[in-house]
């Protein structure tokens, strides 16, 4: 059940061979002691170790298989999404802290804002 005061975020990662920092970017999610989010990885058929990684994380919405690219990977993420708000999250980049308390709070007060 949704709350005003606390909307569904998604968090969609288009993923392709990010093995080597696709973790830190799932736990840069973990971390934003925000409980009502989903996290949405669509990977593109991976090779290395990144299916290993996705697998330990059963909170995780991830599926892999070949798509065409980074755009087709977001498309296919944003048709799954269930929140209120959506994230996109590259697979090699972080969230910080508290970023998602303080970007709800912002677009709270700013209802203008697009």
């Amino acid at each position: 059940m949704r709350q005003k005061d606390k909307p569904m975020v998604s968090v969609v990662t288009p993923s392709y061979n990010t093995g080597s920092y696709i973790e830190a970017t799932i736990k840069s999610v973990l971390i934003q002691e925000y409980e009502n989010f989903e996290h949405i990885i669509i990977d593109g058929n991976s090779i290395d170790e990144t299916l290993d990684i996705l697998k330990k994380y059963p909170h995780l919405n991830w599926v892999s298989e070949s798509d065409n690219g980074q755009s087709e990977a977001l498309n296919k993420g944003f048709k799954k999404v269930k929140g209120d708000y959506i994230i996109w999250l590259n697979s090699d980049d972080l969230l910080t802290k508290g970023a998602i308390n303080h970007s709800l709070k912002y677009l709270q007060e700013n209802p203008n804002t697009d």
